[in-house]
Formats: structure tokens, sequence, C-alpha cells
């Protein structure tokens, strides 16, 4: 919801106007907001979870990953 505040000559706001009509990902931790708004205040970024994500029963466990991108950012051997 969104409503339009002026504060001259008094303080006043509009009706609440709805932003979204969607399902979006909640965060489990109450203390931590579920979005995030641009420093800007012109975009507000919210995680909507995808069909495949909710259906999927599957975690990929990728071990190793530092060694791997230190091995991979290494400046190729001079020939």
């Amino acid at each position: 919801m969104r409503v339009q505040v002026t504060t001259t000559p008094e303080f006043s706001a509009s009706r609440p106007v709805v932003m979204f009509e969607s399902h979006f990902q909640k965060v489990d931790e109450p203390s931590y907001p579920s979005y995030d708004i641009s420093l800007d205040g012109r975009r507000i970024l919210m995680i909507k979870p995808s069909r495949a994500a909710a259906a999927s029963s599957r975690v990929n466990v990728v071990l190793n990953w530092f060694e791997e991108l230190t091995r991979l950012s290494l400046p190729a051997p001079r020939s």
C-alpha cells in the first residue's frame, strides 16, 4: 500500500492505494523486513518465490568453492 503525504501547511495523507497484488516470499526472522527500498526511493525489491523452487526438494551443496575460485582467478602461466 502507498499514500501521498504532504507536510505543509499541515500534515495530511491520502487514502491508501494497493501497489502490488501478488504473493511474495516472507522472511522467517521477524526483525528483518521481506523487502528493501532503493536509496532514491524509486524502487522496491521483493522476493517472489518461483514455482520451480517451491516444488524442489533438492539442495546442491558446493564444497571447496573458494579453492576453485582461487584456481580459476590466477593468471595463466606464460609459455
